[in-house]
């Protein structure tokens, strides 16, 4: 199974409106690295070094009237994304992000063997507060290989192919749905995208059958399907799972456009409902 270590113990709040100096730019980059047994690893010093690097204050975007904004929730690919994705020259909306490293979406005490941190539970409070000061269209959250792995919740052990596994993620995106509809936005699910390791498609379409799922029980969930334009151009995603300077621009400029416009039904649904 291919795995994200070590784990950065820390909540890491992006505000990709900034465009990042070069020095940090390059302090991610090297940040990257691949392990002896192959898994993609990221080094916490590197990424707290990198993510508290000064950042220019004259080239920050100015957010226009009609933007939509946009919370993304995720995982160390998020991060890469949200981090080398340029989000500023993306018009149309502005973007904040939470996606602590080695954390699942899925919350649970202990997933591969490994004991999870707490701030891999923290991801309510982040929506509940990003909610309440600054009032999203649309929350997306972007399930990962922290959710395919076996893990202990409760107490017990689940596998998402286990019969007690629906229960299970329809109560956690039944959480994140109350959360982000809280104030009238929306929600939206990425799909999960292929991996290189061909033992992992059963888990991935089984995880992917639970989104559309719980898409068909909540028929105002946004499912934005970047896993085909990803798993067509694996250079996309150089370790198999994480982006890079090269290519998060890339997937931004992809993914911007589809996001901004869920968040713009979004806004124009609560414009049109009348008030309670």
């Amino acid at each position: 199974v291919l795995i994200e270590r070590p784990v950065l113990h820390a909540n890491l709040r992006f505000r990709p409106r900034f465009v990042l100096p070069a020095t940090a730019t390059a302090a991610v980059a090297a940040a990257l690295v691949v392990s002896t047994a192959g898994a993609p690893a990221l080094s916490p010093r590197a990424l707290v070094a990198a993510e508290r690097s000064p950042l220019p204050t004259g080239k920050l975007r100015a957010e226009e009237p009609d933007d939509v904004r946009v919370f993304f929730v995720g995982d160390s690919s998020m991060f890469t994304l949200q981090y080398f994705g340029n989000w500023p020259e993306r018009a149309g909306g502005t973007v904040s992000a939470w996606a602590p490293i080695g954390c699942p979406v899925l919350r649970a005490q202990r997933v591969f063997d490994r004991e999870l941190p707490a701030e891999c539970s923290q991801w309510p409070d982040e929506i509940a507060s990003q909610v309440a000061s600054t009032d999203p269209d649309l929350v997306v959250l972007q399930l990962g290989i922290w959710d395919l792995g076996d893990r202990v919740v409760g107490g017990s052990s689940l596998d998402v192919s286990d019969d007690g596994f629906a229960a299970y993620f329809d109560r956690e995106l039944g959480l994140a749905y109350d959360l982000a509809t809280a104030r009238g936005g929306r929600l939206a699910l990425l799909d999960v995208p292929c991996s290189k390791d061909a033992a992992e498609d059963d888990e991935i379409a089984a995880l992917n059958a639970h989104i559309a799922r719980f898409r068909a029980a909540h028929p105002d969930v946004a499912v934005v399907r970047w896993g085909d334009f990803l798993c067509l151009q694996p250079e996309l995603r150089p370790d198999g799972v994480h982006f890079d300077e090269q290519t998060a621009p890339v997937v931004s400029r992809w993914l911007a456009p589809r996001v901004f416009a869920e968040a713009r039904q979004g806004r124009n649904a609560r414009a049109t409902t009348p008030a309670s």
